[in-house]
């Protein structure tokens, strides 16, 4: 009596245990899984391994948001149907994963119509479609359109514009590194020459929308006329002179050449068929201004599509990417001892190969230039252009030059260095071109490199990577029949079999 008692009490603990068991193998696992997920969220290792790397961070970012020294709040103020915000989200997300410092929320303006209400106001947002940066006492805005460039042809077939550049990360460093700074640089346009104007909203000869990017990049602009002004003002930092149409006097020339001279940051372009005089002042910087039009590879016949860049800082981001001037003319490093014109294939950079160039003496670097098919047009009212080799030069030809005189590779001097860059087309930047769809980086970055701003130029655009699938009628047909009809047959018959089998 006293076995069976105790081998009844056997059986009864052990189905308690086997009751038991599977309750505790869970409650070990949701133990394993919650370890698992604490240790994950403090140790973790994240990679982009999308193709075009859109949403992986360089160096110089990952520098700068260590740097970040006060808590700042990203709010994406996007509407969610558009293709973008996705890319946004994405990349914010890892300045968000690489620094705590970041905060980001992302509204949307047709849902959370709330929130939405009290972004708008507080930030003053009339349109949707915009990044904020709060940070520092400091708010810093970025628009969609510096976010991406599209393709402009698309929209005129009627398809979905097709992104080529995604900017993000360059627009969203620069939000940052304008929260940070102290001061903003100021930018000068000079007037009274016929120039350019800041304050013009003509939709085709108008500057307003190159104004708007430099603002969104964190610089004030100005206007300056010599004839109001004694002197240069104190607080300038860069001047612009943006198609000159009038001759420049004497003492005006002289202004600049002191300005120079004294370490000053000068940012020119101008135009074919002008004589605004600056010939001689740039001369004396190693800049030869050619009498003449670039004519070359072409869309309509007035437009000159370059692709071939030095490597210097200023262009190093440009890889891959077409730049689009309007009969520009050639703008060049001054000849050498030999009077040939020098060759840019193979530059290096600013500074490499000029081992025999006196420190004191400035150094001309070309930016970009047409094609060998191009040349320099010496009558640059023909229409079209056309190649005459009695007359004409072929190419190569530049149409941007910068130059840098100061600090010296492997001399460490406080000398702050004179920096400018010439550019040989004013309107590859005005409002047309601009709503046309024209690259304006060359110049942002050139104005950028002006004004010593290198970090800004170290971070490339994206190229987003599009996978097409070529196939025929046929071929279309084949994959109807394979995944429509036989994969669903195939399973129904694998089902029937197996009941069958069951039933047996």
């Amino acid at each position: 009596m006293k076995e069976n008692t105790t081998e009844q009490a056997v059986g009864t603990r052990r189905l308690w245990l086997w009751r038991v068991h599977p309750w505790l193998s869970v409650l070990l696992a949701v133990c394993l899984a919650a370890m698992a997920n604490f240790l994950s969220e403090r140790h973790f290792f994240r990679r982009d391994f999308s193709e075009a790397q859109t949403a992986a961070l360089s160096d110089r970012t990952k520098r700068l948001l260590d740097q970040l020294p006060f808590d700042t709040r990203v709010i994406v103020y996007f509407r969610d149907q558009d293709d973008l915000v996705r890319d946004v989200k994405n990349l914010l997300r890892e300045y968000a994963y690489a620094s705590r410092r970041v905060k980001v929320e992302v509204v949307d303006p047709d849902r959370d119509l709330a929130r939405s209400k009290d972004v708008a106001v507080k930030y003053e947002l009339t349109e949707a479609n915009v990044v904020v940066f709060d940070g520092g006492g400091k708010t810093s805005f970025v628009e969609a359109g510096d976010v991406a460039e599209f393709d402009a042809r698309t929209a005129y077939s009627g398809q979905p514009a097709r992104m080529t550049l995604f900017k993000g990360e360059q627009v969203f460093s620069s939000a940052l590194l304008g929260l940070m700074q102290t001061n903003r640089p100021v930018v000068y346009f000079l007037g009274g020459h016929g120039e350019r104007s800041p304050d013009n909203y003509d939709p085709a000869a108008g500057y307003s929308s190159l104004v708007r990017r430099i603002r969104n990049e964190h610089m004030d602009v100005k206007t300056l006329v010599f004839g109001q002004e004694p002197s240069m003002p104190a607080d300038l930092d860069a001047l612009v002179i943006a198609g000159p149409r009038k001759t420049f006097v004497e003492a005006e020339l002289n202004i600049l050449k002191r300005y120079l001279e004294g370490s000053g940051r000068l940012l020119v372009l101008l135009d074919a068929g002008t004589e605004p005089g600056l010939d001689a002042l740039l001369a004396d910087w190693g800049v030869t201004v050619g009498h003449d039009r670039v004519a070359g590879l072409t869309l309509t016949g007035n437009e000159l599509l370059v692709r071939d860049y030095g490597d210097h800082p200023i262009t190093r981001t440009l890889w891959n990417v077409a730049t689009l001037f309007n009969s520009p003319r050639s703008i060049q490093p001054a000849p050498s001892r030999e009077g040939r014109w020098p060759v840019p294939t193979g530059l290096t950079s600013a500074r490499e190969g000029t081992a025999g160039v006196p420190a004191d003496r400035p150094v001309a670097v070309p930016l970009a230039w047409c094609s060998e098919r191009g040349w320099a047009e010496m009558t640059p009212t023909e229409q079209p252009p056309k190649f005459d080799p009695a007359t004409d030069r072929r190419g190569p030809i530049p149409v941007a030059v910068a130059v840098e005189k100061g600090p010296v590779r492997d001399i460490q001097v406080e000398i702050r260095p004179t920096r400018l860059a010439v550019f040989g087309d004013s309107s590859l930047v005005a409002n047309g071109p601009l709503s046309a769809g024209y690259n304006p980086d060359i110049v942002l970055n050139a104005l950028n490199w002006v004004l010593g701003r290198d970090p800004l130029l170290a971070i490339a655009p994206r190229e987003p990577r599009y996978v097409r699938l070529a196939i025929g009628q046929g071929e279309v047909q084949t994959v109807f029949w394979l995944i429509v009809v036989l994969v669903p047959a195939l399973a129904v018959f694998l089902g029937f079999w197996v009941w069958i089998r069951r039933r047996k």
